[in-house]
């Protein structure tokens, strides 16, 4: 089954002075507005502090690409081949939201169909998030990504090791993973404590010397996000919203709480021996600043074209968080901070994958091309970006 959100584009690289200015006098949050403006001095000043009146609601996407049709395909094929539950797809190209739809089921149990509204968790692709406030706390002048985090977190012990922030936002710390050190974090319904986390941390070796190698490292972003409390002063979720999500009027996204009740959330599965399962609880505790946001596919399509069009951070935070990272003997290394950096069919591809307890997700940007896909499911372990994201691109760079 297929629901689909009529939304209006949202050119960016129009300037638009006339309707900030107006947005401005009214002390209205509008996400146009916001979005067609290329002021990044503005956007930034936005971003100091959230704005208290309402936001409006989202409109509908542009109509006048001619494959419309053809992305359905690709995405009724993948929900049936994978199989999902449920997933949603939003595309922007030329700075326009071109298709915004929902496919199969956000509950099983309820039949409640999925929709561009639909709240997934999101899983790693909270990286972007965490690493974007680490870069918005350094363009303030809270922090330097060269400072040792020691110097924020003095507790956490690394055996007289210096590890730089831009050490743990590249993933070249060498700290163990927290997804690899076994019955620790088995139990994924258990909340787990700063002191827990730090001693099974510094219980286990290092996978190298920092700086040495890459690998993909959930540990250093859950340390961010204890950087980022020590720095602002209040809890990670608080700081992620204040900083980034409510400037940009993104209110279907949050730090997962699963306790709470969050309109249109999906339910998450695992598929197995040809049946859906609900998927085991899962306590944000655990992902945290590596991967306990939750969205939907319009908000994290407004918040890439914020990203990429300097409404977030500063022109050489984003440059920052798009440049290869390098290792001490100045190979480079294929991430950047909180994004992939890769190539598909011969295109620069700024990309992220998402996987969680019950949910699947895949983001990517390709800058040459204007072109942004945003695709989430509520089933656990979902090729999204072979399944989904590269056919949807293929039919995208296509004439």
């Amino acid at each position: 089954m297929t629901t689909r959100k009529d939304r209006p584009g949202n050119p960016i690289g129009s300037i638009m002075l006339a309707a900030l200015a107006q947005s401005f006098s009214q002390g209205l949050c509008n996400r146009r507005a916001f979005l067609n403006t290329a002021l990044a001095a503005c956007a930034l000043a936005f971003a100091t502090e959230a704005l208290a009146a309402p936001c409006p609601a989202p409109g509908a996407a542009a109509r006048n690409w001619p494959r419309l049709a053809q992305i359905d395909r690709i995405a009724e094929q993948a929900l049936a081949a994978a199989p999902m539950a449920g997933l949603s797809i939003a595309v922007v190209r030329d700075d326009r939201i071109i298709h915004a739809a929902g496919y199969g089921r956000a509950n099983l149990e309820l039949s409640v169909a999925a929709s561009p509204e639909t709240v997934y968790r999101v899983g790693s692709l909270t990286k972007q998030f965490t690493a974007a406030a680490i870069l918005r706390l350094a363009e303030l002048g809270q922090l330097r990504l060269e400072d040792d985090f020691r110097k924020f977190i003095p507790e956490y012990d690394t055996g007289g090791r210096a590890i730089t922030i831009r050490q743990l936002l590249d993933h070249t710390s060498g700290i163990a993973s927290l997804s690899t050190i076994g019955p620790a974090m088995a139990n994924s319904a258990l909340d787990v404590t700063r002191p827990q986390v730090f001693a099974w941390l510094t219980g286990a070796p290092f996978d190298f010397e920092p700086g040495e190698r890459y690998r993909y490292n959930n540990s250093g972003y859950w340390l961010l996000g204890v950087l980022i409390e020590k720095v602002t002063g209040e809890p990670y979720a608080a700081a992620i919203k204040r900083l980034l999500l409510d400037p940009l009027c993104l209110g279907s996204s949050r730090y997962d709480v699963p306790s709470e009740i969050i309109p249109l959330r999906a339910s998450g599965y695992i598929h197995n021996q040809d049946r859906f399962l609900n998927a085991p609880p899962n306590s944000p505790t655990r992902p945290y600043a590596a991967g306990a946001l939750v969205s939907t596919v319009l908000d994290l399509a407004v918040w890439q074209q914020a990203l990429f069009g300097g409404q977030v951070l500063k022109e050489d935070s984003v440059r920052m968080m798009t440049t290869r990272g390098r290792l001490n003997n100045g190979q480079p290394t294929a991430y950047g901070l909180g994004l992939a950096l890769t190539k598909f069919e011969g295109q620069t591809k700024i990309a992220h994958p998402g996987g969680i307890v019950g949910f699947s997700a895949y983001m990517s940007y390709y800058p040459d091309q204007r072109i942004m896909i945003v695709v989430l499911s509520n089933t656990a372990g979902v090729e999204l970006g072979e399944d989904v994201e590269e056919p949807v691109a293929t039919l995208l760079f296509a004439p």
